[in-house]
């Protein structure tokens, strides 16, 4: 992680803070508090919960560092997902966190492509750092999934994210 990202960091960690009703420790302040899963696997987990609906908002943020493929495309929150953000965020008492996402990046885990709602202070980092087809790792919360046009879409937001040293 870069120094230049230390503001991010900290957003991230009062993100973090705003979860279930249990709440995060001061003891989960550091990355560690993301364990080494996949997208799919929190999809899978839910999927059958969340079809159910045209909105599903979680409790559990389940934060995950995955490692995708980033396809060097990046494009504005659409609507329906902006709206879900924006529900999101009210609905946890933090309305100002929402700001932070206004971009998307499409990424791809195993066959299956997603738009990832990115923190506005990582963008130009991961445009710059990480290449078109390279994969890296991205630390994301899942915050749930909203109907769009009859499919369901998965809502997880960047907070960080690592690209491999090269040696």
């Amino acid at each position: 992680m870069k120094v230049n990202r230390l503001l991010t960091v900290a957003a991230t960690f009062a993100l973090l803070a705003l979860r279930s009703p249990a709440g995060w420790s001061s003891e989960d302040s550091t990355w560690d508090a993301y364990v080494a899963r996949s997208l799919a696997a929190v999809i899978k987990q839910h999927e059958s919960d969340a079809s159910k609906t045209d909105r599903y908002f979680t409790t559990d943020n389940f934060p995950s560092r995955a490692k995708v493929v980033f396809l060097g495309k990046q494009r504005s929150v659409p609507k329906e997902r902006s709206s879900f953000l924006d529900q999101y965020f009210k609905s946890v008492k933090q309305p100002e966190f929402r700001k932070l996402f206004k971009s998307e990046v499409l990424v791809k885990e195993g066959d299956q492509e997603h738009w990832l709602p990115v923190q506005t202070e990582l963008l130009p980092a991961i445009l710059e750092e990480v290449k078109p087809e390279a994969e890296f790792e991205v630390f994301v919360t899942w915050l749930g999934a909203v109907r769009v046009s009859g499919k369901l879409e998965w809502i997880f937001t960047i907070n960080e994210f690592q690209v491999a040293e090269e040696h």
